[in-house]
């Protein structure tokens, strides 16, 4: 697509144009981890879950097992270290499958893990005391 000559003094619109939107290979094999989970796991019961208004307080084992309840805790945190292009195809995925459950993983990870990562006086210590019990690893 050719840029009218005044689009190319705009900052960042040209090198937006170049961006490369690919998955790495570990970005793209967390994305498939939790696609096959949602299609095998979610899905078939999502719509039954949300209707009687219930949420299985096991399934969040299950997601911290996967890396979901935490998704970019860096590992010497006690997460499993993922990006935020994961994090975010992981709740593309899950949220295809199961809506409220994406909104669930999301607030645990954007309102809990990452005010406490940003902008707690001892993050190590507060985030690795969560994660042991909230966390876990993929």
């Amino acid at each position: 697509m050719d840029l009218a000559p005044w689009a190319l003094n705009l900052p960042g619109l040209w090198q937006a144009w170049r961006m490369d939107f690919s998955l790495t290979a570990r970005q793209a094999a967390f994305r498939q981890k939790v696609q096959e989970f949602a299609a095998n796991e979610l899905e078939p019961a999502a719509g039954a879950q949300d209707r009687n208004g219930r949420f299985p307080l096991g399934l969040v084992d299950e997601l911290a097992r996967l890396g979901l309840m935490g998704t970019f805790v860096p590992e010497e945190h006690g997460g499993p270290g993922e990006d935020y292009v994961s994090y975010v195809a992981a709740l593309e995925e899950l949220s295809k499958a199961w809506a409220s459950l994406g909104a669930i993983v999301s607030v645990q990870n954007s309102m809990v893990c990452y005010p406490i990562l940003r902008f707690g006086d001892e993050p190590q210590s507060a985030v690795q005391d969560f994660a042991d019990d909230h966390v876990g690893r993929g």
